[in-house]
C-alpha cells in the first residue's frame, strides 16, 4: 500500500496556490520505501511499482503550481461533459447513468493502461455509433484487451467492434474466421463481441505487469490526483 501523503493547499498573499512545506516528511519516508520497492524490480509487479511511484509523484506535481491542475481537471470535465451530451442524445441522461459510466471508466483505468478520461471519451464515441450504454461498456472492456494484444489503437478498435452491431464485420473478419462466419443478425446481436472477449481476455491487465504499463498506469494515477487538486482549485473562492 502506498504511504500516504496529505497535501494541503493554501494561498499566499497574490492568491497564488501552494503546497505547505510540512509534505517534505512524508515524501522522504516515500521515497526511501520507493527505493526499496525497485531494488529487485523482478520480484514486484507493475502494481507495486506504480503504487510505491505514486506518493513522491503528489509531491512532485504539486510543486509544479496551479495551471496543470486546472489544465487536467478542465480535461476530466470536457470527457465527462461530452459523455453527458452523448447520453442525452440517446434519451438515456441521468447522473445516476453518467456516474455509473464514470465508475466504469476509473475501474478499466486500473485494470489497464488506458486514462479513464480516454475511456470516458471512446464511450460517448461507441454510443454515437449506435451502441447502447450496456454495449458501450463491453465494447471498451473489448477493445482495451484487443489494442494490448494487436498493438493497435483503442480509437481503432472500438470504430471496428462497434461497426459490428450494424452488421458489418468489416476488417475484424480478417483478424478472426470465427467472425467472418456470423450472419447479420448474430452480429446485430452483439456475436463479434462476445467472439473478441473470448479470444483478447486478460490482455490489457497483462500490460500492466510490464515495467512500461507500470510507468503508464503512474502517469494516470498522477494525472487522477492533478484533476482532484486542480478541480478544488477551480471551485476554491480564492
Amino acid at each position: 500500500m502506498a504511504d500516504e501523503i496529505r497535501i494541503e493547499l493554501v494561498a499566499d498573499a497574490n492568491g497564488v496556490v501552494k503546497a505547505v512545506e510540512k509534505v517534505v516528511p512524508a515524501a522522504q519516508k516515500a521515497g526511501r520505501n520507493a527505493a526499496k520497492a525497485i531494488e529487485s524490480p523482478l520480484k514486484k509487479t507493475g502494481d507495486s511499482i506504480t503504487k510505491s511511484f505514486a506518493a513522491i509523484g503528489a509531491v512532485i506535481a504539486a510543486a509544479m503550481g496551479g495551471k496543470r491542475f486546472i489544465e487536467a481537471a478542465a480535461a476530466q470535465d470536457a470527457a465527462v461533459q461530452k459523455l453527458n451530451a452523448s447520453l442525452r442524445n440517446m434519451g438515456q441522461f441521468s447522473q445516476e447513468t453518467s456516474q455509473s459510466l464514470q465508475s466504469f471508466a476509473s475501474a478499466l483505468q486500473a485494470q489497464s493502461t488506458i486514462g479513464d478520461e480516454v475511456v470516458l471519451d471512446q464511450l460517448a464515441f461507441a454510443q454515437a455509433m449506435g451502441a447502447s450504454v450496456e454495449q458501450s461498456k463491453q465494447i471498451l472492456s473489448v477493445a482495451a484487451d484487443m489494442s494490448s494484444a494487436l498493438g493497435i489503437d483503442l480509437n481503432t478498435s472500438v470504430r471496428q467492434i462497434s461497426k459490428t452491431l450494424g452488421g458489418f464485420a468489416g476488417e475484424l473478419s480478417e483478424i478472426s474466421p470465427e467472425i467472418k462466419a456470423l450472419t447479420r443478425e448474430q452480429l446485430l446481436a452483439g456475436g463479434a463481441i462476445d467472439v473478441l472477449a473470448g479470444k483478447f481476455q486478460g490482455f490489457a491487465l497483462a500490460e500492466t505487469k510490464t515495467f512500461n504499463g507500470a510507468l503508464t498506469q503512474l502517469q494516470n494515477t498522477l494525472g487522477d490526483a492533478a484533476e482532484k487538486i486542480g478541480e478544488a482549485v477551480v471551485k476554491s473562492p480564492v
